[in-house]
C-alpha cells in the first residue's frame, strides 16, 4: 500500500512539474509547432493530413492524438499542455516499472525520481512536438517488448504489436529498430517453438494497426509509401555538398534546389534520396565525418547556435543536469550487455537511434526519446558503482576501468 501511494504521488508530482511549466511558455516556440496546429485543423474540417494540399509528408499519429485531446471545450493550446503533462507522469511511473523489473528496486525508484524532474522532459512536453507521446509510446513498446521476451504469453504478444505499432505510426524511426527486437525474440524462441506463434500474433497486429496508413497512401498517391515523402529530403539535408555541420536546416547546412520545387511529392522523395546517395558512395570520407559530427550533434552537453535554445541559461540547465549523468549511462549501457537476454531492448533502442541519426541528420531534439532509458542505464551504473564500493575494494583495475 505505501508502494502505491508513493507512486501515486510520484506521478501527479511529474504532473504538476510540467503544467505548471507549461504555463510560463509563450504560445509557440518552434516552426513546427505551427505546422503541427495547421495540420490539426486540417484533420477537423476533414481535409485529412494537407500543408496546404493532401500529403504523406507527415505520419499521422501525432495529429490524430492532437484531434482528440482538442476534442473538449476549452483553448487548444491548454488541452494539448495539460494532456501532455499527463503523458509525462506515465512517462515517470513506466521508467519505474521498468528499472525496477530489469534491474532493481533501487534503480526503478532513482530513474523515476530523476525522470519526474529532468529539465530537457519536462520542456519538451510543453511543446506542440511529437517527442513527449513519441517518448511514452517507445518506452511502452520496449517494455511489452521486454516483458513478453520473458514469458511470451499472448497478453504481451498483443500488447507489443499494439504499441509498436503506433510508436511507428508518431515516427518512423520505431520501425527500423522493430525488426531487431523482433528478430531476437525469434532467435530465443528457436529451442522452444510453441513461441513462435505467439510472435507473429505480434507481427500481425503491429501490420493490421499500421496498414490503414499504408493503404490510404496507397488510394490517395497510388504508390507503395511505407513511412513518409519526407525522407528523401532529410537524407538529403544531412549529406549533401553544403553540409558542414552534420544538421539539417535550410539555409545553412542545405539549400532546396530549384530543379526539384515543380517536381511532385513522391519524385521529390526520389530525387533526394538519389541525390543524397550520390554525395555518399562519391564522397565517403566525408560522409563519415559528417556522421562523426551528427553524433556528436545527439549527444552533446548543451543546445548548438543554430537551435535558438542557446542561451547561457539554457546551457547550464542542460550542462549541469546532463553531463553529470553521462559516466554513470555509460557504465549502465556496456555493463548491461552481460545480462542481454533481458537488456536488449534498451541496448538496441539507444544504439539503433544513435546509428541512424548518424546517418541522416543530428540534433539534440532527436535524443530526446532515448532519455529514458539513457536515465535508467545511469541509474544502473551509479548502482554498480555504489555497489562496487559497499561490497569490494576498489583495486586499481577497476579504478582504471571506472576513470
Amino acid at each position: 500500500m505505501k508502494g502505491k501511494i508513493w507512486l501515486i504521488i510520484l506521478f501527479f508530482l511529474a504532473f504538476l512539474i510540467r503544467f505548471i511549466f507549461s504555463l510560463t511558455l509563450s504560445p509557440f516556440l518552434f516552426p513546427d509547432e505551427v505546422t503541427y496546429m495547421k495540420m490539426l485543423e486540417s484533420v477537423r474540417e476533414g481535409k485529412g493530413l494537407s500543408y496546404p494540399h493532401l500529403t504523406a509528408s507527415m505520419l499521422p499519429g501525432y495529429p490524430l492524438f492532437l484531434l482528440l485531446v482538442t476534442s473538449l471545450p476549452f483553448p487548444d493550446l491548454g488541452e494539448i499542455r495539460f494532456f501532455q503533462a499527463l503523458l509525462g507522469g506515465v512517462l515517470t511511473l513506466l521508467v519505474f516499472l521498468l528499472g525496477k523489473e530489469i534491474f532493481s528496486l533501487r534503480v526503478g525508484i532513482s530513474s523515476s525520481l530523476i525522470t519526474a524532474f529532468y529539465p530537457t522532459l519536462v520542456f519538451f512536453s510543453g511543446l506542440v512536438l511529437s517527442e513527449s507521446l513519441y517518448t511514452l509510446l517507445t518506452l511502452l513498446f520496449i517494455f511489452s517488448i521486454y516483458r513478453f521476451s520473458q514469458n511470451f504469453s499472448y497478453r504481451w504478444a498483443i500488447l507489443t504489436g499494439l504499441w509498436g505499432s503506433l510508436s511507428s505510426l508518431v515516427r518512423a524511426t520505431t520501425l527500423s529498430l522493430a525488426p531487431l527486437l523482433y528478430l531476437v525474440l525469434f532467435i530465443y524462441s528457436l529451442k522452444e517453438r510453441k513461441r513462435i506463434l505467439p510472435i507473429l500474433l505480434s507481427l500481425f497486429i503491429f501490420s493490421v494497426i499500421y496498414s490503414p496508413w499504408v493503404i490510404r497512401n496507397w488510394l490517395q498517391f497510388h504508390h507503395f509509401i511505407l513511412t513518409t515523402t519526407d525522407g528523401g529530403w532529410v537524407l538529403y539535408s544531412g549529406n549533401n555538398p553544403m553540409n558542414k555541420t552534420g544538421g539539417g536546416i535550410e539555409g545553412v547546412d542545405v539549400i532546396f534546389p530549384e530543379e526539384a520545387r515543380n517536381l511532385s511529392e513522391i519524385e521529390r522523395d526520389t530525387y533526394f534520396k538519389k541525390k543524397a546517395w550520390e554525395f555518399i558512395k562519391s564522397h565517403p570520407g566525408r560522409f563519415f565525418s559528417l556522421s562523426i559530427k551528427k553524433f556528436v550533434r545527439v549527444w552533446r552537453l548543451y543546445p548548438s547556435p543554430t537551435s535558438g535554445m542557446d542561451s547561457l541559461k539554457y546551457r547550464l540547465i542542460m550542462l549541469f543536469t546532463y553531463a553529470p549523468l553521462i559516466p554513470f549511462s555509460l557504465i549502465g549501457y556496456f555493463s548491461s550487455f552481460k545480462y542481454f537476454r533481458k537488456t536488449f531492448s534498451l541496448i538496441l533502442l539507444v544504439s539503433v537511434f544513435t546509428l541512424l541519426h548518424m546517418i541522416f541528420i543530428g540534433s539534440i531534439r532527436y535524443r530526446v526519446p532515448l532519455l529514458p532509458v539513457f536515465i535508467i542505464l545511469a541509474a544502473y551504473g551509479g548502482e554498480k558503482i555504489f555497489s562496487l564500493g559497499e561490497h569490494k575494494r576498489i583495486s586499481l583495475k577497476n579504478l582504471i576501468f571506472l576513470a
